[in-house]
């Protein structure tokens, strides 16, 4: 019996993570498409930000900065530093981004 509550449970839990992965994808591809105008030109400037900062800034330093930055957050001082509020702010950013409606197509006719 406990078998099936978990693979009920497994069942529901890899739904659950499909149906995130299919509402991602319809958002971003609502971005790309630019049917969300204002988070397409978003990303368009951050996207033309970080290519100017590649062309200037070597490689190396970007990764040392990385590491640097995931080294730090992972410490105890990090985990301290995070907030809340930028996190909620990205999160609320997110879910105003419309999902692409999907059409489906009978091709039996």
């Amino acid at each position: 019996m406990e078998s099936i509550v978990s693979a009920q449970q497994g069942l529901r839990t890899v739904h659950e993570v499909m149906q995130n992965i299919n509402i991602a994808i319809l958002k971003i591809w609502s971005i790309l498409v630019s049917k969300a105008q204002k988070h397409a030109d978003t990303v368009m400037i951050a996207m033309a930000g970080s290519s100017i900062l590649f062309m200037v800034v070597p490689f190396k330093f970007i990764l040392m900065a990385l590491v640097s930055y995931g080294s730090l957050m992972a410490s105890p001082l990090g985990k301290r530093l995070q907030n809340e509020q930028s996190d909620r702010r990205i999160r609320e950013w997110w879910d105003s981004i419309p999902v692409t409606p999907v059409e489906i197509v009978d091709s039996s006719k």
